[in-house]
Parts: C-alpha cells; sequence; structure tokens
C-alpha cells in the first residue's frame, strides 16, 4: 500500500508542478489562490505528501484542473474543456473512490492493489467525461 501510495503522490507532484507552470504560476502565487502554505505545495510537488481532498477539491475548482490528469498517467488533458465545469457531485463521487480504494486494499497483494487502482483511476476519469 506504502508503495502505491508513494507513487501517486510522486505522480500528482510531478503533474501538479507541471500544470503550474502551464498557467504560469509562481509556487507562492498558487499556493494562496489554493490556501496552503507555499512549503506545503512544494512538498506536494516533490511528493512527499498526498494532496489532501480539500485541497485537490479548491484546485479542480479553481483552475479547471482535469482530476483524471492527477491520477492518470497516460491521460494528456491538463484542463476540462470551457463547457465541462467539475461539478460538486462529480467531485464527492472521485473524493468517495479513492477513499474506497485505500480502505478496500489494505491487505491485498501488491499487484492486486496496483489493478484496483488502475480500474479505480479509469472509473475516476469516466466521472469527468459527457
Amino acid at each position: 500500500m506504502k508503495r502505491i501510495k508513494t507513487a501517486l503522490q510522486k505522480q500528482m507532484g510531478i503533474r501538479l508542478d507541471q500544470i503550474r507552470e502551464e498557467l504560469g504560476l509562481t509556487a507562492n502565487d498558487m499556493a494562496a489562490k489554493i490556501n496552503v502554505s507555499p512549503a506545503a505545495l512544494r512538498s506536494y510537488f516533490r511528493g512527499e505528501v498526498l494532496v489532501g481532498t480539500d485541497t485537490l477539491e479548491e484546485l479542480v475548482k479553481t483552475y479547471n484542473i482535469n482530476p483524471a490528469y492527477l491520477f492518470i498517467e497516460n491521460e494528456k488533458e491538463m484542463f476540462l474543456s470551457d463547457d465541462h465545469i467539475c461539478r460538486d457531485d462529480d467531485w464527492h463521487s472521485l473524493q468517495n473512490l479513492l477513499n474506497e480504494y485505500f480502505h478496500l486494499t489494505l491487505g491485498l497483494p501488491e499487484d492486486r492493489r496496483r489493478e484496483s487502482l488502475k480500474m479505480l483511476l479509469e472509473i475516476g476519469a469516466q466521472l469527468t467525461e459527457y
């Protein structure tokens, strides 16, 4: 479990930093806009800490980020289209799926956890499609 969580932290950190660069923001500017400290944001970029659900929600809503981009390695679209804003029910569904994943996979072998995470992330990606 720890290995998967660490891999997810690193991937999310890299993707989050790419989004920051694409938006032309400094870490301090992005941190202020989403109400976290610059140090906390930099720890997300380095993959040291998994971004909390409240911060993820703030990022998605503030910058119209495609949540699938943060979670799925081969997802190419950083942002949701202008006509698709992540609705609250989309966001809560994704939150629930992530929480269930971490609870349900605690006792599974590593390969099964990877399969479960991949499936979960594919479901999460579908939540952002219309």
